[in-house]
């Protein structure tokens, strides 16, 4: 169904340059490359991205893989369909609006989304009503340009006027419940959720309107300052940053990013041309939003107006984002009203002073260090211990082991306490945590588990063998039955394309095998991939010869192969011999004897 279409952008975009906005890749082989898999937390890159194969594969425990269109659905939680739009867009590929299967339930609301933010920007812009809107921006000192950027818009005060806008275009009542914008009454009835307010869009990296959020304009009874879109097929709050679309590549330049509060400090900044700045939008950081930011730097500034050190929440995503490897700094929070958050600072005191609070950030332990000394009493046990109990579990989350050892040995000399008995104290504050830990470790354990060593063993043999095929004729004489399903497939298909070409090319083989079976295909190329990913590994350290570790998975197979049937024929015998059945018993003790001998001349049977 999507066939023609996909091939067309696969032919426009390079998987290494695609997956290289995303994460950083380094060289790995000839034509290879290597990451820590954003997918799952490694300390060593098992992440392979193949330029010639155009296909990415985590050997580690996550052991996902695919092309470019599945990266995108699983790094942006997308389905296929949106992954190919948003893919379509960068190949510069049109997909033409007649055809129905490339509009997901997930476009449509996106359509529906893009088409409320022009509405409500032209509100604002041209609505007797927006005035009111018009006043408050004035007031903020935003710019024309500032506001057409940001698309900043108006609800009108009416229950139904969006919901009417939407379906004179032709949306469907399920389609405008399903974007968050209206509210589902009785009788199949519902009224414009926003009315009255100052709206934000919100976008995510894709430069997808995915949601809104609408600050009220009047005091409205029982209804927060600031509300937002529900959790939709489009909006997750916890896989977005306000402003990260326009701040990225600034991002990326600077290698950091200023996390503030606010979406006006986002808009704010962004006027005087401070533009690595994102909002949290008042929640603590999420893992999903911190594997977002890693993309693009592992440097952050917290902005907060607030203690952080008493705010548990925010702590909560801090930690997060200590654990995950991130450098985490913070502005230090002012009792001076007309500096409390960015927007106030560069209103009152100029941008200057905004870069200024940003450049003197300390680091997030410093921070933490101060606050609490400037409440405490250290010549105090009782004080020494509140601030042993709050620092130990910060430092253990530190992931560099060197600043680790560092702000231990701080706390050591300003509680006067050996560091040995801080560190087995800090072992002990983390319980909860190590339980959290160990079912992870139980849960990756069953994934690193879920193949067998003769699937692994079959895997390796025909990457080995698709790599260095002149190794083909060793499978002549090996029981053929021992293969799995897919790999006896993959074996046919070779074996077919070798009987008809006297040779083997892969990349021609593979080209070939994609149009009878991607799936296959895929497979045969990942099993490729790891082959060449061993033999870079192995090559830095000790000799690899391709034909001996061809020799050594054939003659493991027949290994297991002939335990397993020496196990069996034990059990049998056993069976045997409690029936009295001597003849059975002799017969039996022959094929295990034989069995014996081929285990005990080292399998020479290749």
């Amino acid at each position: 169904m999507f066939g023609k279409p996909s091939e067309e952008i696969k032919e426009q975009l390079d998987i290494v340059d695609l997956i290289s906005e995303y994460i950083q890749l380094q060289p790995a082989g000839m034509n290879n490359f290597k990451a820590r898999c954003p997918f799952h937390n490694e300390k060593t890159p098992s992440f392979y991205v193949s330029k010639d194969k155009q296909i990415w594969h985590c050997f580690g425990s996550c052991g996902e893989g695919g092309d470019i269109f599945t990266f995108v659905m699983k790094m942006e939680g997308l389905e296929f369909v949106d992954a190919l739009r948003i893919l379509a867009v960068k190949a510069g590929v049109e997909l033409k609006r007649e055809q129905p299967e490339f509009y997901s339930k997930r476009a449509k609301v996106l359509e529906i989304l893009k088409l409320s933010a022009e509405y409500y920007h032209q509100a604002l812009l041209k609505s007797k009503s927006g005035q009111i809107a018009r006043d408050y921006i004035a007031g903020r000192k935003l710019k024309p340009e500032t506001v057409s950027q940001f698309k900043l818009g108006f609800s009108p005060d009416d229950w139904e006027m969006l919901s009417k806008f939407l379906k004179s275009r032709g949306f469907k009542d399920d389609e405008i419940i399903a974007s968050g914008l209206v509210v589902p009454k009785d009788y199949g009835r519902f009224y414009d959720r926003f009315r009255f307010r100052l709206m934000f869009p919100i976008w995510d990296g894709q430069n997808n309107v995915v949601g809104f959020t609408a600050r009220q304009l009047r005091e409205e009874k029982n209804m927060g300052k600031y509300i937002n879109t529900p959790q939709s097929l489009a909006y997750d709050k916890s896989r977005v940053l306000y402003g990260l679309n326009f701040a990225k590549s600034e991002i990326r330049r600077e290698d950091q990013v200023i996390i503030v509060e606010g979406n006006m400090d986002v808009i704010a900044s962004h006027q005087a041309n401070v533009t690595n700045v994102v909002a949290s939008s008042g929640t603590a950081l999420t893992s999903m939003q911190i594997d977002l930011i890693k993309r693009y730097t592992n440097n952050v500034v917290f902005s907060f107006d607030m203690d952080l050190a008493g705010n548990m929440a925010t702590q909560r995503g801090i930690d997060l984002a200590l654990e995950s490897g991130l450098n985490i700094k913070v502005t230090l929070p002012t009792k001076n009203e007309d500096t409390k958050d960015p927007d106030d600072i560069i209103k009152n005191q100029g941008v200057e002073a905004w870069k200024k609070i940003i450049n003197s950030a300390k680091p997030i332990m410093d921070y933490y260090f101060e606050s609490n000394l400037s409440k405490l009493d250290l010549t105090n046990v009782s004080d020494k211990k509140i601030m042993a109990k709050f620092l130990l579990p910060k430092i253990k989350k530190i992931a560099d082991k060197v600043e680790q050892a560092f702000y231990l040995q701080k706390l050591a000399g300003l509680i006067s306490v050996s560091e040995e008995v801080l560190r087995e104290a800090m072992e002990k504050t983390q319980i909860r945590d190590d339980y959290r830990k160990a079912a992870v470790t139980k849960a990756t354990d069953l994934i690193e588990k879920r193949k067998s060593e003769i699937e692994m063993l079959q895997e390796r043999l025909f990457g080995l063998i698709m790599s260095n095929f002149h190794n083909f004729k060793k499978l002549e004489n090996f029981d053929l039955g021992l293969f799995n399903e897919r790999i006896s497939s993959l074996y046919k298909e070779i074996k077919a394309y070798y009987n008809k070409n006297k040779s083997f090319e892969f990349n021609t083989f593979s080209s070939e095998l994609e149009k009878d079976s991607a799936t296959l295909a895929l497979f045969a190329k990942e099993l490729v991939l790891g082959a060449e990913k061993e033999q870079s590994q192995r090559e830095r350290n000790d000799v690899f010869v391709p034909n001996d570790e061809i020799d050594k998975c054939l003659k493991r197979l027949i290994e297991i192969d002939l335990k397993k049937k020496l196990i069996d024929i034990e059990a049998q015998m056993r069976n045997a011999e409690i029936k009295k059945d001597i003849e059975k018993v002799t017969d039996l003790s022959k094929q295990f004897n034989v069995l014996s001998q081929k285990l005990d001349k080292n399998y020479d049977i290749i």
